[in-house]
């Protein structure tokens, strides 16, 4: 869902400060399917990171290589922390989401 809620704005330049786009986007989902664009292929590519809505500390989801993903590819969101993406589709900007888990809601942070 496109949002223009300056939370995640503020969230996203947080994570990605060199991020020059207005495209922002939420969600609400549990946890993060890393084998979906996760590598670069035909100019495709989604980059993860974890930022935690307490202190603000950004940690990476690990990068891994497609022969040594887990099975399922998905990685849970942390406790207390948002999922920040930022997505490119052949070779072009898409913008960048927040994903909330899915008991948390945007105002319990604000």
């Amino acid at each position: 869902m496109k949002t223009f809620d300056p939370l995640i704005k503020k969230i996203v330049k947080h994570c990605y400060p060199d991020y020059k786009g207005r495209k922002f986007y939420i969600l609400y989902d549990d946890e993060v399917d890393t084998n979906f664009n996760a590598n670069w292929g035909g100019g495709t590519k989604t980059y993860y990171k974890f930022c935690r809505l307490d202190n603000g500390n950004i940690f990476d989801i690990p990068d891994f290589a497609p022969w040594n993903r887990p099975k399922d590819g998905k990685t849970a969101i942390p406790q207390g922390a948002v999922c920040v993406t930022h997505s490119f589709f052949q070779g072009h900007e898409c913008g960048c989401t927040v994903i909330f888990p899915k008991n948390q809601e945007i105002g319990k942070h604000s």
